[in-house]
């Protein structure tokens, strides 16, 4: 469940910030259906907090990047959470929650998830935290910035969160996205271009 999260993530925002929201729904409807096996099951009857830390160039670049991919993750959960049974019974903190939370609290940036998620347990009431890190973020091709091919590579966390302790029990390193896949190179994914 999380490769696939993180990959739709990455992608939706790959095409806010390139080709508008209309995309977004594109994308959505050509995931894979909510029956993926979860690489992590341990969600069930949770509280779930998505907290999102994006380095400092892509930051810089796109300033409301860490909200749009909580947010991305976010409305995924929640979407998948009434057919998934990996999802039964979660409830979904809302990432805006968790982003002001963020933002209150600077001095944590850069700090051990397993340090950082049960003071925003503490604070959220949450049970586990997704944990993504997005460390490289481009929306365009190196060779030229006229070409549209978005690229992203992230690490993927789960924290389960008791009282003062949290156990980081799910690591992906080095999950990559790139966009568009299935297009020739700077040509957007639309409905109105015929790719196959």
């Amino acid at each position: 469940m999380i490769r696939p999260l993180a990959t739709f993530c990455l992608c939706s925002i790959l095409l806010l910030s390139s080709a508008g929201c209309a995309a977004l729904g594109y994308i959505a409807s050509a995931m894979p259906s909510a029956s993926v096996k979860a690489r992590y099951a341990g969600l069930q009857n949770q509280r779930v907090a998505i907290m999102t830390w994006v380095d400092r160039g892509p930051s810089f670049e796109y300033p409301t990047l860490r909200g749009e991919i909580s947010q991305g993750v976010m409305n995924k959960l929640k979407m998948a959470a009434p057919a998934a049974e990996d999802l039964k019974g979660a409830l979904i903190i809302d990432a805006r929650a968790v982003l002001k939370w963020q933002k209150n609290h600077p001095e944590y940036e850069g700090r051990a998830l397993s340090d950082v998620a049960p003071l925003l347990g503490a604070a959220t009431g949450a049970t586990r935290v997704i944990y993504i890190e997005l460390t490289q973020f481009t929306t365009r091709d190196a060779r030229s910035d006229a070409l549209l091919k978005g690229f992203a590579v992230a690490n993927l966390r789960v924290a389960e969160v008791s009282g003062s302790f949290a156990d980081v029990k799910y690591d992906e390193v080095g999950v990559e996205s790139t966009y568009p896949e299935k297009s020739p190179e700077g040509v957007p994914i639309s409905e109105s271009v015929n790719l196959e």
